[in-house]
C-alpha cells in the first residue's frame, strides 16, 4: 500500500484529532514492528504480546514526538520500540517469555551482564564492586538510588559501573 502522507503530515493530523490518520500510522508501522520482533528472536506463542507492546511504543512516540529536535519521527519511534522490547525482555525473560537475547543487537549501558558471566567471576571483585554489582544489576536500582545507598556521588558511581562493565567485558 502507497501512503499519501507524510509522518509530519499524519502526526498533525493527529494533533488536529483527525482519527483516521491513526489508523494509517498504525498500519505504516506494523511492519517495522513484525520486523523488530523477528529481530529480536521472540518465542512463536509471544509474538502477538511483542506486537501489542509495539503498538503502545507507536502510540508512546506519536504522543511524545517533537518535531523540532530534529530527528525524523521512523527513527525515533524505532528507538523507543526497541528499548520497549528490551526493557520487556529485561523484566519478564526469567518469568514468562524464556527467549535468549541475541549478540546482533546493539545494547545500551544498562544491560544486565550476569547470564554472560561465570559463577566464578565474583572472587575478581573487590567488596565495593561486589555491592555495586549487586545493586546494579540484581536488584535493579538505578544510579541516583545507588549513590544514595553507597553515600557517593553521581560521577563516581558511573565511574564505578564503567570501571565495572570494562572488568566484566575483560573476563568475558
Amino acid at each position: 500500500m502507497i501512503y499519501q502522507y507524510n509522518d509530519n503530515e499524519l502526526l498533525y493530523l493527529m494533533y488536529e484529532n483527525v482519527d483516521e490518520a491513526l489508523g494509517i500510522l498504525f498500519d505504516k508501522y506494523s511492519n517495522l514492528i513484525w520486523k523488530r520482533v523477528e529481530t529480536f528472536k521472540i518465542a512463536l506463542k509471544n509474538r502477538e504480546d511483542f506486537f501489542q507492546e509495539g503498538l503502545m511504543a507507536l502510540n508512546t512516540a506519536i504522543v511524545t514526538y517533537n518535531p523540532f529536535y530534529n530527528k525524523t519521527f521512523n527513527k525515533y519511534f524505532d528507538l523507543i520500540l526497541q528499548r520497549r522490547f528490551m526493557y520487556v525482555l529485561g523484566i519478564s525473560r526469567d518469568y514468562f517469555y524464556n527467549v535468549t537475547l541475541v549478540e546482533d543487537i546493539n545494547f545500551h549501558i544498562n544491560e544486565d551482564p550476569s547470564p554472560y558471566i561465570s559463577n566464578d567471576f565474583t572472587y575478581h571483585l573487590n567488596d565495593n564492586e561486589k555491592h555495586l554489582y549487586n545493586l546494579r544489576f540484581v536488584k535493579r536500582y538505578n544510579c541516583s538510588q545507588i549513590a544514595k545507598i553507597l553515600e557517593w556521588n553521581i560521577k563516581k558511581v558511573y565511574n564505578s559501573l564503567y570501571a565495572l562493565r570494562e572488568k566484566i567485558k575483560n573476563h568475558i
